[in-house]
């Protein structure tokens, strides 16, 4: 949740009508909590859009901690961290 001034509520208004998607989140004004949501959204669809927001934020789409490796043959980082990308390799 992110503390906000009346200037940045009006711009994420403004967000909702341009783009709704990169409106969506829990802000914090003056001790109220303005909560921007799908209506109605499932819960698939409510994973994909913190897997695809963690990924391109460059951090491990289970944990959230940030990938430092990237993949030599496509040059992008890494969708899991370091932990993961073992637990994985070692499950197999």
């Amino acid at each position: 949740m992110k503390k906000i001034r009346a200037k940045t509520l009006n711009k994420i208004f403004d967000g909702l009508k341009n783009d709704p998607e990169k409106a969506v989140g829990s802000y914090l004004f003056r001790g109220y909590r303005v909560q921007v949501s799908k209506y109605n959204e499932n819960g698939s669809e409510r994973v994909l859009r913190l897997y695809n927001r963690r990924r391109k934020e460059g951090v491990c789409v289970i944990c959230g901690k940030k990938v430092i490796k990237t993949n030599v043959y496509t040059k992008k980082k890494y969708r899991k961290c370091e932990k993961h990308r073992l637990q994985e390799n070692n499950r197999g």
